[in-house]
């Protein structure tokens, strides 16, 4: 198979399942948030009047919303050119607001496998960077992130393309410029960003610091609002997201409500959530025959790297969902891919690896963010002691209330992901859950406040619907009668 004909079946082998029928992927209240920070900022930008009338988000107190600037952009350029409803001639409006900038995430995760498969090609071999391409671009979480619209994809694609650059490219001037460039828009992402600094001091300390500092020029020139120096604001970033990240969190881990989890939380995290192939692989890399022969710096400082992203989202306080492990996954997936080469001479078997993946492609459309593998025991299994379906339950619940309940106008929703209810219809949602007909109560919500006056009262009664999806439960319906 040529170079082009492989870069050519990988794009549209990653764009088709993130880009069919993106409207059945539920809202995920962060969508919303980062939907409107993004038409703010790119009208904003338009103008030329951003942040003079109001406060970067990123200077709140009382939140953790990281500078996101790439991600904004990108969201609010896709809102202006497709979405229906815009101030402005332009838009061709194709799509409702909240799917124009799904849309921008699923061309950039198809672009990202191209350069992935590029650079794995440069750093390894044809056939290890196909493997991992493929199962790279068909991993459930990296689909469901593809079909959202939230940073994580994009701090995982910048970070690649700092890391990439840095090891690939042979001049050293472009070479400096570029990796600077994606290490900036990495940190205008999220904060974890500079993280990708660590692996290149392990590969050439001097370089890692020049790097850092040319990094905080070109910050220095995209950073929007700023009205001390750049160091100053930068300080205050990291100072304010640093506190924020240590404040207590509640969590459902091992089958209690937890404002400490345990150390392992992440490492039980991608023992659960990596498909199992994925997984095997990597387990099994200690026992690759000569390993010696094929580590040389470069990917010594990789393994280190993966250990330290770990590491540090471990030592944080607030520990939260897979996607935050996320930029790590095209690393995780290189090592797998080049275990199973080194390991595997049968074709079929790795053909059977990658069919495996396509099945799973299918068996969690459109819901893929609630993949758990088969070693966990299946999604519905790890409900028992994880937090499985945090701020899901809100389509399907509509969608059986519509079909069901023709009358309600108006009803009660007790979850986190009430925001999204008036995209999907004009019934109104209420406070007083006393007063309503239909009380609908997202499951995760009831895990995490057991002692909520509505989760009580319904305790012991029968719902008159429980929304599933493969045997995870995201809502019920309650009839107050």
């Amino acid at each position: 198979m040529s170079k082009l004909v492989a870069v050519v079946l990988l794009f549209f082998i990653t764009l088709i399942p993130r880009v069919y029928n993106l409207q059945a992927t539920e809202i995920y209240p962060d969508e919303i948030t980062w939907a409107v920070r993004s038409k703010e900022t790119f009208y904003g930008i338009k103008a030329g009047n951003l942040f003079t009338y109001s406060e970067p988000w990123w200077k709140t107190k009382n939140d953790t919303e990281a500078v996101n600037l790439p991600t904004t952009i990108a969201g609010g350029a896709s809102m202006f050119l497709l979405a229906t409803n815009q101030p402005t001639n332009y838009s061709l409006e194709l799509v409702p607001d909240y799917i124009a900038p799904r849309i921008a995430s699923a061309f950039l995760s198809s672009i990202f496998i191209v350069i992935y498969y590029l650079a794995i090609t440069k750093l390894s071999s044809r056939k290890i960077a196909l493997l991992a391409s493929l199962l790279f671009s068909l991993d459930p979480i990296h689909i469901a992130l593809s079909r959202w619209f939230l940073p994580d994809l994009y701090l995982a694609f910048w970070m690649f393309l700092a890391l990439s650059s840095f090891m690939v490219i042979k001049n050293k001037t472009i070479k400096t410029f570029i990796t600077a460039l994606f290490v900036s828009l990495a940190f205008l992402t999220k904060p974890t960003g500079l993280l990708v600094l660590a692996p290149i001091f392990l590969m050439s300390p001097i370089w890692a610091i020049s790097l850092g500092i040319m990094s905080l020029f070109i910050i220095h020139f995209l950073w929007l609002g700023n009205e001390d120096s750049i160091g100053i604001e930068v300080l205050k970033y990291f100072q304010n997201q640093a506190q924020l990240a240590e404040k207590p969190f509640n969590a459902f881990f091992n089958g209690k409500i937890t404002y400490d989890p345990p150390w392992y939380y992440y490492l039980y995290v991608l023992v659960v959530r990596l498909p199992e192939s994925v997984l095997l692989a990597i387990v099994a890399i200690p026992f690759i025959k000569n390993l010696r022969r094929y580590l040389n710096k470069e990917q010594l400082s990789l393994i280190l790297f993966t250990f330290l992203y770990i590491l540090v989202m471990s030592l944080s306080a607030k520990k939260l969902g897979i996607r935050y492990l996320f930029p790590i996954s095209p690393w995780l997936y290189f090592f797998a891919a080049t275990a199973v080469i080194r390991t595997i001479k049968s074709r079929l078997i790795i053909i059977i690896l990658i069919l495996y993946s396509v099945i799973n492609v299918f068996l969690y459309f459109p819901n893929y963010y609630l993949y758990f593998n088969n070693i966990s025991g299946g999604p519905n299994k790890v409900q028992q002691n994880y937090l499985v379906a945090l701020c899901q339950g809100a389509k399907g619940s509509i969608d059986h209330i519509l079909s069901s309940y023709k009358d309600v106008t108006t009803l009660a929703y007790i979850g986190c992901n009430y925001t999204a209810v008036p995209y999907y219809s004009a019934i109104k949602v209420v406070d007083d859950w006393q007063a309503q007909k239909v009380v609908v109560i997202e499951e995760s919500y009831k895990q995490l406040h057991p002692n909520h006056p509505a989760a009580i009262f319904f305790s012991n009664k029968q719902p008159d619907y429980v929304n599933q999806f493969n045997g995870v439960v995201l809502s019920r319906i309650y009839l107050n009668h």
